[in-house]
């Protein structure tokens, strides 16, 4: 049967044929720890961070404002001018810092990865390619570990209560139309899922 986290991340169903490297956590985890051990790299182990913790995509990354973040409900809001809806992704507490400490690189810019941010993403993803040869993982690509963190999920969702609150997800994260209080539903159902996937994340935090 196919994972509900599928429909959550729409994409990955067109793009998940058999022969895709998925990397393991302990590969991610691995790289972000090599990345981060160099002032150089870092921001490259950041921007690991944020994908394997969240599945946002390179494109939804290079056009994210400062205001799409929400600290306080944990949210990161992405509006897709394409499909003409928005939809929200949980955050950990760590992703926010992240986010804010690659913002800090360029304070005048209302990107988060700066007024030139496409040409900034492709330099990161040329040095995430180095770190990925250097641990042995040539065929890891950054869209890659969205994969990783669907799998993960799915993993996770063995009983019939998490099913039930990943379909809940599924059904209404790409909701336009939303309150305070369904998108505070939404954390209160999702986070503590979600919170298993981001510790398995942390255990080599540097």
């Amino acid at each position: 049967m196919q994972s509900h986290f599928l429909k959550y991340f729409p994409s990955l169903s067109q793009l998940h044929p058999p022969a895709v490297y998925v990397p393991s956590f302990d590969e991610i985890c691995r790289l972000i720890e090599i990345a981060n051990s160099h002032e150089r790299t870092r921001p490259v182990g950041d921007l690991a961070y944020i994908v394997a913790s969240t599945g946002l995509r390179t494109g939804e990354l290079e056009n994210l404002r400062v205001t799409d973040v929400d600290s306080y409900l944990g949210l990161v809001q992405i509006e897709s001018k394409r499909q003409g809806m928005i939809r929200y992704v949980l955050v950990s507490s760590r992703a926010l810092q992240t986010l804010v400490s690659l913002h800090a690189r360029f304070p005048e810019s209302e990107l988060v990865f700066g007024d030139r941010s496409r040409s900034y993403l492709q330099t990161l993803l040329k040095k995430f390619h180095l770190l990925a040869c250097k641990i042995g993982a040539e065929n890891m690509r950054l869209h890659s570990l969205r994969r990783a963190m669907v799998r993960h999920l799915h993993h996770l969702a063995n009983s019939e209560q998490e099913e039930t609150a990943i379909q809940y997800l599924a059904d209404h994260a790409l909701h336009t139309a939303k309150s305070e209080l369904d998108l505070q539903t939404i954390l209160e159902i999702a986070k503590p899922f979600l919170e298993d996937l981001w510790a398995e994340l942390d255990v080599k935090k540097v």
